[in-house]
């Protein structure tokens, strides 16, 4: 069964929108670069990155916009994960992409709305936060 891990939000000031996060819900930041910053509530974990007009200018899905950019989700059992690929497909899903070298390994799709969402194996690190 697959948990919601992380959402995505695309902002066009991190460190701005992370200050808010952290004093209003008490959010602990992880890791903080010049284009993102990634904090958790202790159960899910919200990633902010930095606006860029060309994010997707290459995909299916157009460019990015304001708000959320995409949700993660980790698959509990790994034979079910070797399967999602298929199951995702199947199901109208499109691959979109893997994870770039140092991101946590993810695959990333699209639904049929286009919503980007990725899948990751369970009990892996990423961002500070075993999942």
């Amino acid at each position: 069964m697959a948990k919601l891990r992380h959402i995505a939000l695309t902002v066009t000031d991190v460190k701005r929108e992370a200050e808010f996060y952290v004093k209003v819900f008490g959010f602990t930041t992880h890791r903080e670069t010049e284009n993102s910053v990634s904090m958790s509530d202790g159960v899910v974990n919200v990633t902010l990155l930095k606006y860029r007009a060309d994010r997707y200018v290459n995909a299916a899905q157009g460019n990015a916009v304001v708000g959320i950019d995409h949700i993660g989700f980790v698959i509990d059992d790994p034979a079910e994960f070797a399967a999602m690929d298929e199951i995702i497909k199947e199901n109208g899903g499109v691959y979109h992409s893997k994870a770039q070298a140092g991101q946590a390994l993810e695959t990333k799709y699209a639904d049929p709305h286009g919503i980007i969402f990725d899948i990751s194996e369970p009990e892996h690190t990423w961002n500070g936060i075993t999942y």
